[in-house]
């Protein structure tokens, strides 16, 4: 099933008004990304978490702190200050802190780079940090050879239509969270989006 932006944001905005807290779908999400980054790299190996100040980025943190236990060497490149960060990710942040780093020799040299630093309520053109961040990216996916994992959306991909804005996020993977959104059946996000992995969550996208 393909949804748009706004079907699965309202589907969103419908389960948290009964009462549901957001918080064990973050959790949910981000394990099930960390576990389908672990089918293709079941070894720790380098990690450079990239995430922005939302929901996405508290779904890379959680994801983050996963590998960490894994004893992954992980790294963690925001678009702004810690303090900017919304209540949840915030606290996804402290969770991720509180966890020992591994020995040093235990991570393996091989890089893998996630893409948290924007979802599917991000419009328009990439944008200051949110543009610098993903030029990293690809620039490592090029030149060390890096393999890039996008949480939910290739940052700077338009999920409705499929048009990658300037600078965009070319995933090697992404790791589409309920339900695979319009724009990635476009020609145009192919190159972008690279193999599909849906991550399935209980979360009804049609009314009723």
């Amino acid at each position: 099933m393909l949804v748009t932006c706004e079907e699965m944001s309202a589907a969103e905005r419908r389960l948290f008004s009964t009462g549901v807290a957001p918080e064990p779908y973050m959790e949910e999400a981000g394990r099930r990304c960390a576990e389908a980054v672990l089918d293709f790299f079941p070894e720790p190996a380098t990690a450079e978490v990239f995430c922005g100040k939302g929901n996405n980025g508290g779904d890379a943190l959680v994801v983050a702190r996963h590998l960490k236990t894994r004893g992954w060497r992980v790294t963690l490149r925001f678009t702004g200050p810690a303090d900017d960060l919304a209540e949840l990710p915030a606290k996804k942040l402290a969770e991720f802190l509180a966890v020992p780093d591994p020995p040093g020799d235990r991570a393996g040299r091989r890089l893998v780079l996630l893409d948290g630093i924007l979802g599917i309520g991000a419009k328009g053109a990439l944008r200051g940090a949110a543009r610098d961040l993903a030029g990293r990216i690809n620039q490592l996916r090029r030149d060390a050879f890096a393999t890039c994992f996008a949480i939910d959306i290739p940052s700077g991909l338009d999920a409705d239509t499929g048009i990658p804005h300037e600078g965009a996020v070319v995933a090697d993977h992404t790791l589409s969270i309920t339900a695979a959104k319009t724009g990635f059946a476009a020609d145009g996000a192919v190159n972008h989006v690279g193999r599909l992995v849906e991550i399935p969550l209980a979360i009804p996208v049609t009314e009723g």
